[in-house]
C-alpha cells in the first residue's frame, strides 16, 4: 500500500510540473504587426512572409578561425519564414553572403558561405531574456592556399542543431544579434582547430514593425 501512495504522489507531482512548466513550450511563437502588444495580437507576419536582415550600421561582421580572423564591411541574410505555429518560429535562409572582408591576423585565406541555413526565433514566458535566436545548418568554407609547401588548407564549419545565436530585438528597428561557435565538420583538426566563432549584428529590413510573441 506504502508503494501505491508513493506512485500516486510522484504521478500527482510530474503532472503538476507539467501544469506549471509545459506552457513553455506549448505557446506558438508569432511575428506580431501591431505595436500595442499589450492587447492579444490580431494581425501576425505569417507563412512565407519575406525576412531581409543587413548589417546594422556601424557594426562589423567578424569570423575567427584557427588559420585566419576575418572583418566584413556589410554581410546580408535573406529568408523566408518557413513555420509557424510551434514552440518556435523558423526562417529557412536563400541567403547569406558577406562583402568587403579583410583579414586580420593569421594566414593569407578566404572565407565564403556555403549554405544559408535556418534560424529558429523562440519566445517563453519562463526564461528572464526571452525572444531567443537559434542557427541550424549554416556553412563555411575558410581556405588558405599556399598555407604547406604540399597543400592548401580548407576548412569547413557548420552551426549544429540548436546553435545559440543572441537576441532578437522589437519594434520598428529590430535588430538581431549573432555571436554563435561553430564546430568543425570537415578538415584537419590539427589544422583548422575544432571550432570557429562567428559575430554579427543584423537589423530586421522587413517584415517591420515587429514583436515577438506567444
Amino acid at each position: 500500500m506504502r508503494s501505491l501512495k508513493t506512485l500516486v504522489v510522484t504521478v500527482g507531482a510530474s503532472m503538476a510540473l507539467v501544469v506549471a512548466f509545459g506552457g513553455s513550450t506549448a505557446s506558438a511563437t508569432q511575428l506580431c504587426k501591431e505595436t500595442d502588444t499589450w492587447q492579444k495580437c490580431t494581425a501576425y507576419h505569417g507563412y512565407n512572409t519575406l525576412v531581409t536582415n543587413h548589417f546594422a550600421l556601424g557594426t562589423k561582421t567578424k569570423f575567427f578561425s584557427n588559420l585566419s580572423n576575418f572583418s566584413c564591411q556589410r554581410s546580408y541574410m535573406t529568408g523566408n519564414i518557413s513555420s509557424t505555429g510551434g514552440w518556435t518560429l523558423s526562417i529557412k535562409n536563400s541567403a547569406l553572403e558577406f562583402k568587403e572582408c579583410t583579414r586580420e591576423g593569421g594566414l593569407y585565406c578566404t572565407m565564403s558561405s556555403l549554405d544559408p541555413g535556418q534560424i529558429m526565433i523562440e519566445y517563453n514566458s519562463y526564461w528572464t531574456e526571452n525572444r531567443k535566436v537559434w542557427g541550424l545548418n549554416q556553412k563555411f568554407e575558410v581556405r588558405c592556399p599556399h598555407s604547406h609547401p604540399l597543400f592548401d588548407a580548407t576548412c569547413y564549419y557548420i552551426s549544429p542543431a540548436w546553435t545559440y545565436f543572441g537576441r532578437i530585438s522589437e519594434g520598428w528597428f529590430p535588430r538581431i544579434g549573432v555571436s554563435a561557435k561553430l564546430s568543425l565538420y570537415a578538415g584537419s583538426s590539427e589544422i583548422c582547430g575544432s571550432s570557429a566563432t562567428w559575430e554579427a549584428e543584423y537589423e530586421v529590413m522587413n517584415p517591420r514593425p515587429l514583436w515577438v510573441v506567444a
